[in-house]
């Protein structure tokens, strides 16, 4: 019998941090659409074998410069000493959006990746494809210090109901390092992009970013359970734009050891 643990975040929803998320193969024609049926289903899914070990280990490598070619913030990449030196974008969230992120070669040998390309080809049936030049994701390790841990609960959708109520954005991530209960990550509550109408009552006129307020009906009166998305490094994580979704720090603490290379 599988056993199911939940964590609580800021907002006193339950998530479960334990239950592996299902993970698609993009290299098999069939796994590739049960993936898609996935997401049709549930608004969110994994794809595996998108990026190989020497994949990964160049896109740190394109992100770590990145980070240390930004003027003014002397970050160094094995000195996290410096990881407190003007860390670009929201460190309360992990979102890094500024700074020209967005048309970093880190982030364009990620969007230009042909695997990912194959997915969102499959899912719109066609090779033109537009793509956001929003940024990235980072949590840094703060293990190293307790103010870089990052706040969770805060819910929201990225497509205006009013406005857009029918699907017209898939969102994506590529993971560089596995994600579960010991880094935290992107936090879900499957199935409610089948109720985005419900958030029709929220004002108008708040663009694509639509904050959910702890007690709307969408989240069943604060009974809603959240799920951590689970995935490997490497692995592309897609979800409906319309799926209530967030982050969150890290849910069971991992034993730091002693002489541990330095990264996220």
């Amino acid at each position: 019998m599988t056993t199911i643990q939940y964590g609580t975040d800021e907002k006193g929803i339950r998530i479960d941090h334990t239950t592996l998320t299902p993970r698609y193969s993009v290299t098999n024609d069939e796994s590739l659409n049960e993936g898609i049926a996935y997401l049709n289903e549930h608004g969110y899914t994994v794809f595996s074998d998108i990026l190989s070990q020497e994949e990964i280990k160049t896109n740190k490598d394109l992100l770590w410069n990145f980070f240390e070619n930004i003027p003014g913030c002397h970050i160094r990449r094995n000195d996290s000493e410096t990881w407190s030196n003007f860390w670009p974008g929201f460190p309360t969230s992990g979102v890094v959006n500024n700074c020209g992120i967005g048309q970093s070669d880190f982030m364009w040998n990620i969007r230009s990746n042909r695997k990912v390309k194959r997915v969102f080809t499959r899912i719109w049936n066609t090779n033109e494809l537009l793509v956001s030049f929003d940024g990235c994701g980072v949590f840094r390790n703060w293990h190293y210090d307790p103010k870089w841990k990052t706040n969770g609960g805060w819910y929201h959708v990225d497509q205006n109901p009013i406005e857009k109520p029918d699907r017209c954005c898939v969102q994506g991530l590529v993971s560089l390092m596995k994600q579960n209960e010991t880094t935290g990550g992107l936090i879900i509550i499957p199935n409610t992009h089948l109720r985005f109408a419900e958030l029709n009552d929220l004002p108008r006129g708040r663009g694509d970013f639509i904050r959910i307020p702890h007690n709307h009906r969408i989240l069943d009166g604060d009974q809603a359970i959240a799920k951590l998305v689970q995935c490997q490094a490497g692995d592309l994580v897609l979800w409906d734009s319309r799926l209530v979704h967030c982050n969150a720090p890290a849910f069971v603490t991992k034993q730091q050891n002693e002489g541990e290379p330095v990264d996220f």
